[in-house]
């Protein structure tokens, strides 16, 4: 899907609204949503450790952006993911077993590992800022995304788009289909792709 698929469903609400504007908060709302409701979820090309190097970036595909770590394996083997509050604390405590935890661009996985084994990580994705196409899968929410688009829209002030009271309307709407879409990633229906190479979206 291209972000201009989901014009349909913002621009009669919004009128005047150029559809750069629309386009923008459509963005927007998708990334939110898959950053709140976790719903797309991919394994990112694997890497190789480096000798003494606990520090790696993520691998996502183009126009992809990483938002919470899920898990990691090390040449096949699970390692545990904890959160980055733990993760510092096993740091200071210098605990010895394998772990890894997430951070804004990147992950440390503890503690260093021989060069040269396979790392691959799991986590949720979102488009980045530069994303004009998102997978189909999230054609199942359009509506919502457009309510989580409007949301924004609408509350613009001084536009003759501006609505105060629709773009309350539109955030209720939008907060109900955060939580249904969390409630598709907790029972399965998350979009899960295996990848072995940097494909775009």
């Amino acid at each position: 899907m291209t972000l201009d698929d989901f014009l349909p469903y913002v621009l009669p609400y919004a009128n005047g609204c150029p559809g750069i504007v629309a386009n923008l908060h459509t963005r927007l709302a998708i990334i939110e949503l898959c950053q709140k409701a976790m719903i797309w979820r991919e394994y990112q090309t694997a890497i190789e450790a480096v000798a003494l190097q606990t520090a790696y970036a993520y691998t996502p595909a183009a126009n992809q952006q990483v938002c919470t770590l899920l898990s990691v394996t090390l040449d096949g083997v699970d390692v545990q993911v904890v959160d980055p509050v733990t993760g510092g604390i096993l740091d200071t405590e210098c605990y010895t077993g394998p772990y890894a935890y997430g951070k804004f661009t990147g992950f440390e996985l503890r503690p260093a590992q021989t060069a040269g084994l396979d790392i691959v990580t799991y986590a949720t994705v979102a488009p980045s800022l530069a994303a004009t196409t998102v997978p189909d899968a999230l054609g199942k929410y359009v509506e919502g995304i457009a309510n989580g688009a409007l949301a924004r829209i609408l509350a613009a002030k001084d536009k003759s788009y501006s609505d105060g009271v629709g773009a309350i309307r539109c955030q209720s709407l939008w907060d109900d289909a955060i939580a249904s879409a969390k409630g598709d990633a907790l029972t399965g229906f998350a979009r899960t792709t295996i990848r072995t190479a940097q494909v775009r979206f």
